[in-house]
């Protein structure tokens, strides 16, 4: 019979029982360490609020070829501060790459957590935006890839196991 520490992983029944869920959860490798390390240490580029929506909106009509764009709302520039402000998908194809396929998808989201609570004291003015995609970073389910070299750690690129 399935737990919680085997049904934290979104439904999916990958370990016999709990114990060896937790046994497998636990044991961390050198790769997992050092990704805890990375995560830890997260950069992020902190500009001006003037200069971030200068950037963001730029990225923006870029992105979507309308010179026109005037304003984008927070939940967009939250996510451009987080895949151009930040080392947040070096690190996301680092984990990817380094550490098992289960692990990685817990790294991933501690990752992305980290990302946004040091976006959130840089930009306090994004602060609600971070608190509502933080809460939404569980929600995720586990999308375990065809291939490492396929995906490369985009989960869209990825099929759903059950």
């Amino acid at each position: 019979m399935r737990g919680k520490q085997n049904q934290i992983i979104d439904g999916y029944d990958l370990f016999d029982s709990d114990s060896e869920a937790v046994n497998f959860l636990a044991h961390k490798t050198v790769a997992e360490k050092e990704a805890e390390k990375l995560i830890a240490d997260v950069s992020l580029q902190v500009v001006s609020v003037d200069e971030l929506n200068h950037k963001a909106l730029e990225g923006e009509r870029r992105k979507t070829g309308d010179p026109n764009l005037q304003q984008m709302p927070a939940w967009r520039v939250v996510n451009y501060i987080r895949h151009k402000m930040t080392n947040y998908n070096l690190l996301m194809n680092w984990i990817h790459d380094n550490v098992d396929t289960v692990k990685a998808y817990f790294l991933k989201k501690d990752l992305k957590i980290a990302v946004l609570e040091k976006t959130e004291k840089a930009y306090p003015h994004l602060a609600e935006e971070c608190a509502i995609q933080r809460r939404n970073v569980w929600e995720t389910p586990l999308q375990l890839p065809r291939s490492k070299t396929a995906s490369k750690g985009d989960a869209r690129n990825s099929t759903p196991v059950k």
